[in-house]
């Protein structure tokens, strides 16, 4: 809670500094301790997170829990009395996908229970499939030829075995300032990115020749029942995105006429996969059931504000992603920074401060695919900044 106290208040004098600052306004420190206290004593960012992530739960772009989400942070910020608040759209419409069931297990050599989750914007089993799982190793284009004619009804699982490196340091680490140091002389790591990008595609291979659809279109075409992906991560832990297409294939026609997709966790993956190598039959059990809504829909932020006074056409910005993948509860991602959000906004309207310059909030949804929300609100009241245009 202190770290969290921290963080909000430094949000917060940050808001006020930047309203301030151009002007070379006297900084009012008096104001500061009451923002401390206010924090401190009647905090409320406890209670964002928890109905954010226990009542709420998952909050997938344009599923009923986002939405849900949606609604009370508007009900939220209109009780604070922050102005021109709205469900504001950002561009284009999307697959209203929600995951309602899951279950996997090993039947055959041996019964175990498989911790997995299926791929976002794929669709579900329609009922209970228990088939023969086997491994598919597809390189290049002409490795589709040997697996012709041998894939029908088959649950498959198209990852190399998840390697798993041994740890010989603690996961939580103090910094001092000796570690911090390491920031200044070395810089920050611009790579880990990429390196994510590589460990996923390790995790979920593509033939160089041969793109996501054409895959896909012949495991259909060869009537496989379900595929297996390695999630990334460990400890039990599954990591999951969503159905690798295109965004204009992101409709609820192209969910409907793909493959049941599912990552499992890489303990549990490799024990299959290490069963199959040494020519073991291997029998699994797959129920899925997803909700598509019966059309696409818009794509909305949640946007407030704190209109300023003499200085109101320029804004200070603070926002944070409301949206989360559909394998937890969006805790850390981010439904922490979305907390912190409305409790800044909450502790400077509380205390009736009148900034000279407009603090703006946003929720952005449509962040895990693609940064769509905050980029849609740019385009739309900012400009295009790949065309160094303002807009209109």
């Amino acid at each position: 809670m202190k770290r969290g106290l921290k963080r909000i208040i430094s949000i917060i004098v940050f808001l006020l500094l930047s309203s301030l600052a151009l002007s070379q306004e006297e900084i009012h420190w008096d104001i500061v301790d009451r923002i401390r206290e206010e924090g401190s004593d009647r905090s409320k960012v406890d209670e964002y997170i928890w109905t954010l992530t226990e009542l709420h739960g998952p909050r997938w772009t344009a599923s009923p829990n986002m939405r849900a989400a949606q609604d009370w942070v508007k009900t939220i910020i209109d009780q604070m009395e922050l102005e021109n608040t709205a469900l504001e759209p950002w561009g284009g419409k999307y697959v209203s996908w929600d995951l309602e069931y899951v279950s996997i297990h090993m039947l055959e050599p041996d019964y175990q229970m498989v911790i997995g989750y299926p791929i976002a914007l794929t669709r579900g089993t329609k009922r209970k499939i228990t088939q023969e799982a086997m491994i598919v190793n597809i390189q290049q284009k002409a490795d589709l030829d040997k697996y012709k004619g041998k894939l029908k009804n088959k649950i498959i699982l198209v990852s190399p075995i998840h390697e798993f490196a041994p740890r010989f340091e603690a996961d939580a680490l103090r910094h001092d300032e000796n570690s911090l140091n390491v920031y200044a002389t070395e810089g920050v790591d611009t790579n880990m990115a990429e390196r994510r990008k590589q460990v996923f595609m390790k995790r979920s291979p593509r033939p160089k020749d041969i793109n996501n659809d054409e895959l896909e279109a012949f495991y259909k075409a060869e009537g496989v029942n379900a595929v297996l992906y390695s999630g990334t991560g460990g400890d039990g832990t599954v990591r999951v995105t969503s159905r690798q297409t295109r965004k204009q294939d992101r409709t609820n026609d192209s969910v409907r006429n793909s493959l049941p997709m599912l990552a499992i966790t890489g303990e549990h993956y490799n024990r299959v996969y290490r069963l199959l190598e040494k020519k073991h039959t291997v029998k699994m059990e797959i129920n899925v059931r997803v909700k598509l809504g019966n059309t696409e829909l818009e794509g909305r932020n949640v946007v407030g504000e704190i209109r300023g006074s003499d200085l109101a056409d320029e804004i200070v910005m603070i926002g944070a992603h409301l949206d989360s993948y559909h394998t937890g509860t969006g805790a850390a991602d981010n439904a922490s920074g979305s907390a912190v959000v409305l409790e800044a906004m909450r502790i400077l309207k509380s205390l009736g401060l009148k900034p000279r310059r407009t603090i703006r909030m946003a929720l952005w949804t449509g962040e895990e695919w693609g940064f769509f929300g905050s980029r849609g609100y740019v385009a739309k009241h900012f400009g295009n900044p790949d065309e160094g245009k303002k807009s209109a």
